[in-house]
């Protein structure tokens, strides 16, 4: 055959070529500068980061706690968190709220001990987190990955002994490689 296509012979009816509409939502997910090309790459983004640091905590340091706060952390501070400015403007950020997850999930560690305590200490940091913005519109977008700081070791079990374990891990998921 030469090189004309030929569309009638099994071999090409059972490898189609995928349709152009596909082709071109593929391309515009990668190139694109849309709202669903953006969020689809921050998702791919976080996704890598969040199963690097957990098979990172899990397999090479052998340690379950620090793979789950690892993972939470990376998710809670790129998935959630919505800080604008250029990617060294939002690491800045990251870096500059990395002592206050610290205390919020000190805090939270301390405070699950008894469930009032924890929900009492919600209400207070639910209360004084989002007051942030009063700090600039880049520390606005912290808010709520700070709150999920805080959540996740106020969960059961109580094991204040695993408190160097889980701000390590929070490190470590926000470090650059």
């Amino acid at each position: 055959m030469g090189p004309e296509e030929d569309t009638n012979s099994a071999t090409a009816r059972a490898h189609p070529r995928p349709a152009p509409t596909l082709r071109r939502a593929a391309t515009a997910l990668r190139h694109g500068t849309g709202t669903t090309a953006r969020t689809g790459r921050q998702a791919a983004r976080v996704t890598l980061a969040a199963v690097a640091a957990f098979y990172i905590g899990l397999y090479s340091l052998h340690d379950p706690v620090t793979a789950t706060y690892a993972l939470f952390t990376a998710v809670a501070m790129a998935g959630l968190s919505r800080i604008p400015g250029t990617g060294h403007q939002r690491a800045a950020i990251v870096i500059r709220v990395l002592p206050a997850g610290w205390i919020l999930v000190t805090t939270g560690t301390l405070l699950a001990v008894h469930t009032w305590a924890a929900v009492t200490g919600m209400l207070m940091i639910g209360f004084l987190l989002p007051f942030a913005a009063v700090a600039g519109p880049r520390l606005a977008g912290a808010p709520p990955s700070l709150q999920l700081l805080y959540i996740l070791p106020c969960l059961p079990p109580y094991t204040p002994q695993t408190l160097g374990e889980r701000t390590e891990a929070g490190t470590e998921a926000l470090s650059p490689e």
